[in-house]
């Protein structure tokens, strides 16, 4: 696999995007663009059966300190984040903030939650190289992301009388979690790339491609 650099992707000294999926099985993808536009993605972090507080403080945050101190950090997450429960008037955006905030670490909604438009930002690394090389790599910390792209982040098959068809959402698993996540953050860095080339006044319909194509096609 030409994504996969087959070792430990060295972290840059520049920003760090971490992207967060939430829920009872939160999880954490950690990437870096580099000057050249390639995005490295270097780690990842998957909790099991823990709220977010407990993630983020337990868990997020020591990790952060022990790996990647110093750097500058900006997060990005679900944007479903960001609203509130029935039994919580704090969203999940909001804790975390309460627990980064003093590392100097802001969580930001993604902009959309549209699955074409996430998927569409992965592929359009994926699909490029940057002087010869691919424009994506993948770290070999970040095991579970990979497993994703070999094929455990999937549609699931609905078979019906004479015919197979494919739910409209990917399958959620083990594999989903960490995979959402990595679409936040590749978000970002798309809009970085297009706000770069001047293209901030180009329709969406011409910016994403909403057919499931390359890794994520039926």
């Amino acid at each position: 696999n030409i994504h996969y650099a087959g070792k430990e992707i060295e972290t840059l000294d520049k920003e760090l995007i971490i992207s967060l999926d939430f829920g009872l099985t939160p999880a954490v993808t950690f990437e870096q663009m580099t000057d050249r536009g390639k995005v490295n993605i270097i780690d990842e972090i998957i909790g099991n059966d823990i709220d977010i507080r407990a993630f983020c403080g337990d868990i997020l945050v020591p990790h952060i300190l022990k790996n990647y101190s110093g750097l500058p950090v900006k997060g990005f997450g679900d944007p479903s984040g960001g609203f509130r429960k029935d039994t919580d008037s704090s969203t999940c955006i909001q804790i975390c903030n309460q627990i980064l905030k003093q590392h100097g670490i802001c969580i930001e909604p993604a902009y959309t939650n549209v699955l074409a438009r996430r998927l569409d930002a992965v592929n359009r690394f994926l699909g490029k190289l940057v002087d010869g090389e691919p424009a994506f790599q993948l770290s070999s910390k970040a095991r579970t992301v990979r497993k994703g792209f070999l094929g455990g982040y999937h549609y699931k098959k609905v078979n019906t009388v004479g015919s197979t068809t494919y739910k409209e959402e990917p399958n959620k698993n083990e594999y989903s979690h960490p995979m959402d996540a990595l679409q936040y953050g590749m978000l970002y860095f798309a809009g970085n790339v297009d706000k770069a080339k001047n293209m901030s006044n180009t329709s969406s319909s011409k910016l994403y491609n909403t057919s499931n194509t390359g890794w994520m096609s039926r």
